[in-house]
């Protein structure tokens, strides 16, 4: 097992940047910059879905990753779990945003 924590730990860093990545293209989309068709709704929805997909299966193979480096660690997970829901409420935010109050 002591050979396999280098090679959990690129794969950590290999995670982190999609979900960097991933985290980027979440707050750089708009829902003000999205026509008003119908079509370009769907794909703005279906866009920031995927990006709320990718976000949270990359958090949960950091949470085990880290859980396999470090051993549990509970302000690590209430932080992992805290950033999801903070990213999926800024996409929210942002769609109630765009229809004005």
């Amino acid at each position: 097992m002591a050979t396999d924590l280098p090679l959990a730990g690129d794969v950590l860093v290999a995670v982190s940047i999609i979900a960097v990545i991933a985290c980027f293209g979440n707050f750089a989309f708009t829902y003000e910059k999205v026509g008003a068709s119908v079509r370009h709704r769907l794909i703005a929805h279906l866009l920031s879905g995927i990006l709320m997909y990718v976000i949270g299966v990359s958090l949960i193979f950091t949470h085990f990753l880290l859980a396999f480096l470090m051993g549990p660690f509970f302000v690590v997970d209430l932080a992992l779990a805290l950033l999801y829901v903070a990213s999926v409420l800024y996409d929210f935010w942002d769609l109630f945003r765009m229809h004005g109050p």
